[in-house]
């Protein structure tokens, strides 16, 4: 019986060899060579943060922004602030509906934290501030930030824009910034009667320009600094401009109806009927005329009446001169009363017309008016002459 146990015994103590042999050969856990050169390291587990660094889990940050009306009004969580961070990272956002803004997967370290003020409100802390930002395990222990602005008075300007005749000028440029530089500049046009309107400015000292036409002449200053104070029926400081436009003119013409050439050395006179002035020229070879540099305003234009002629049509006309594509031009008519000289009239000279000759051009070599001509030569149309024909030069 006791052999037979030992037998038993034997057997069961080579079954364990075997088997711990077996199990040191398959163990994960065996002994491993000495790592030589491009062997495998093993890595250690962890969190990895977002700039791609190894060991700590990230940070975050919570930011809070309050804001009151101003004068003890209850204070209130304000959405679509602008926040953003500078530091291991630079990341920006705004603040939600609650007034919260939040940034996760932050690195370790010091962040500075920045609102972006409007400038209808004035910050009541600080507005960029240092934190530190460290490892949060829950994503629940995060850094905070506060930021605390009162929303600040305002009013507005407005104004017009005229010319010194008391015309609305359309369209112009007008800008309007703090005094002190400390806010944004705006800019609006002039609407077709003139006006602009600056709205929410924050009280204080503004400065409101214009953008003077090149050769326009600024009547009153073209840059204003203006109070801007709180008005609680909402009426406006007013700021407005006048400017001189560019050399005003009229210019035009005065014609022989019948023989469609001018009338030279006559009269013409244009008077200003706001102020009675008057500027008088005459009529050149061509029976051209023209007024220069003349203020805005409603002028007058006449043409001296002379013996031998009568209007033919409007004899003066009214009219606004603009500085818009030149001169304003006019055209007058006129006909002679006396008939035409005949034949027999004393001639100093006989030109026979060759290629290419004009009355205007024989008037001009000769030296007598285009009107001499035709009335010498009792031509019914200046401009059909043909080349033989005999002119009278008187």
């Amino acid at each position: 019986m006791i052999g037979k146990a030992s037998r038993w015994f034997a057997h069961a103590v080579a079954l364990v060899a075997l088997l711990t042999m077996l199990v040191s050969t398959l163990s994960p856990l065996a002994p491993v060579a000495a790592a030589g050169p491009g062997a495998p390291r093993a890595v250690r587990s962890g969190y990895r943060s977002d700039q791609g660094t190894t060991g700590n889990p990230p940070g975050c940050l919570t930011v809070r922004e309050i804001v009151t009306g101003g004068a003890g009004a209850p204070a209130n969580l304000a959405g679509g602030w602008t926040i953003a961070l500078s530091g291991p990272a630079s990341p920006e956002t705004q603040t939600d509906d609650s007034g919260v803004a939040q940034f996760f997967g932050l690195a370790a370290g010091t962040y500075t934290v920045t609102e972006v003020v409007s400038y209808t409100f004035k910050a009541l802390t600080p507005p960029a501030v240092q934190v530190q930002v460290k490892p949060s395990l829950t994503g629940k222990d995060c850094a905070s930030v506060e930021f605390k602005s009162e929303k600040a008075l305002t009013s507005c300007i407005d104004g017009m824009g005229w010319d010194d005749g008391g015309r609305p000028l359309a369209g112009w440029s007008i800008y309007a910034q703090p005094a002190d530089g400390s806010g944004p500049t705006f800019i609006t046009l002039t609407g077709e009667d003139g006006a602009f309107y600056f709205p929410n400015l924050t009280v204080g000292t503004w400065t409101v320009w214009e953008d003077v036409l090149p050769n326009w002449t600024a009547v009153s200053p073209a840059k204003l600094d203006v109070a801007v104070t709180p008005a609680g029926s909402e009426q406006c400081v007013r700021a407005s401009f006048k400017n001189r436009p560019p050399g005003l003119c009229i210019e035009g013409y005065l014609t022989d109806a019948i023989v469609n050439l001018g009338v030279p050395g006559v009269p013409v006179t244009a008077t200003l009927q706001s102020s009675a002035g008057i500027s008088t020229t005459q009529t050149d070879a061509r029976g051209y005329f023209r007024f220069n540099d003349l203020g805005t305003g409603k002028y007058e234009v006449t043409v001296g009446r002379q013996a031998g002629w009568a209007p033919v049509g409007p004899a003066a006309y009214t009219l606004n001169p603009t500085a818009q594509g030149g001169c304003s031009a006019l055209k007058f008519w006129v006909r002679s009363v006396v008939g035409p000289l005949t034949q027999t009239t004393a001639c100093r000279l006989q030109h026979i017309v060759i290629r290419g000759d004009t009355i205007g051009d024989l008037a001009y070599h000769y030296r007598v008016s285009s009107l001499a001509l035709v009335r010498a030569n009792r031509l019914a149309n200046a401009n059909k002459i043909y080349r033989g024909q005999k002119l009278c030069i008187p």
